[in-house]
């Protein structure tokens, strides 16, 4: 079982940093950090046309909407959370790409570094001291509440939802995961890693599983049982393998890593252990972001911003049998 690189697709001058995938309907996006340095300069929404693997244009925002650092998909409509003080999140119309609104957080609720959809809520992870969750009503596009942790839980990088709980994981040394009940609105639950398993970058749901990707060197993934909401082991992957940045998971999983050049590698979920590696060009750096369709994709955080596709050992997904997929 191996990955396979089929091309790559590179951005315009100014356009940086894919930090964030979604794929809907033939169609992939790609928000951007836009400038050298994340956080600055107008955000951007790069679509592209899979079935030429080419970009069809550009959604700008407004200046003070910088830097897309997650995206997430609902009944047509894209949202993308921007890294600002405080931090937003616009609503984008997939069947004309153009901005809906705008919706701003108050203040002291920065830096949107995370996004999950359940139901009609969407739910923002922020990179704050402690971390918060915005709870948003899609309905109107209002906030409803904020779910604000206690001091040391800070900065929720990643989210992921399974049945009736959202989980979050957080910026912290070692690495920890919420677990919070969806209809209450109130943590429930703490999951802490041993002290070398540090910051939960990017999280993934399969089969009654979570699996957790980690900050170090080399790079980690651990599994955790949510019957029981405990760690069931640790995936430790091979020297030179850092820095687990997204997550994704069909059948395997597949975990970005933010080394030079980037890497995918390729997980058995049934065995919890490693199969493959791929590993990019010269240039082809950091895959912080990855999402599945009939190809893997993964977002590279380079100036000018790239996308790569990647054939992988599986059946095609189809709609039916879309059932463990989480974007990275």
């Amino acid at each position: 079982m191996t990955l396979t690189k089929i091309a790559t697709l590179t951005f315009d001058t100014g356009e940086n940093s894919a930090m964030a995938l979604a794929v809907c309907d033939g169609f992939l996006y790609a928000g951007l950090g836009t400038s050298e340095e994340l956080g600055t300069g107008p955000g951007k929404v790069v679509k592209i046309d899979l079935a030429t693997f080419t970009k069809v244009s550009t959604l700008t925002f407004a200046s003070g909407e910088n830097s897309v650092y997650a995206l997430v998909l609902s009944n047509g409509f894209l949202y993308a959370g921007l890294q600002t003080t405080p931090g937003k999140v616009v609503k984008i119309d997939l069947t004309t790409f153009t901005k809906v609104s705008t919706l701003t957080f108050d203040e002291g609720e920065d830096f949107v570094l995370s996004l999950a959809i359940s139901d009609s809520f969407l739910y923002a992870g922020l990179g704050t001291l402690p971390g918060k969750i915005v709870k948003i009503n899609l309905a109107d596009f209002s906030k409803v509440s904020t779910l604000t942790f206690d001091e040391g839980e800070d900065f929720v990088l990643s989210l992921a939802i399974s049945d009736s709980f959202l989980y979050a994981g957080l910026g912290t040394l070692p690495g920890k995961v919420f677990k919070v009940n969806l209809a209450t609105f109130t943590k429930v639950s703490t999951l802490t890693l041993d002290h070398i398993e540090v910051i939960v970058y990017a999280l993934a749901v399969c089969d009654g599983f979570l699996y957790a990707g980690l900050e170090t060197l080399p790079g980690k993934v651990v599994k955790i049982d949510l019957s029981t909401f405990t760690k069931v082991s640790t995936l430790t992957f091979a020297s030179g393998e850092n820095i687990v940045r997204a997550l994704v998971s069909y059948r395997f999983l597949y975990a970005g890593l933010e080394t030079a050049p980037g890497k995918v590698v390729e997980v058995d979920l049934s065995t919890f252990t490693k199969v493959s590696t791929l590993t990019f060009a010269s240039g082809e750096y950091k895959a912080v972001a990855l999402v599945l369709d009939s190809f893997l994709y993964a977002g590279l955080d380079t100036a000018p911003g790239k996308v790569v596709k990647i054939s992988f050992p599986i059946p095609a997904i189809t709609s039916d049998a879309l059932i463990c997929v989480v974007a990275g």
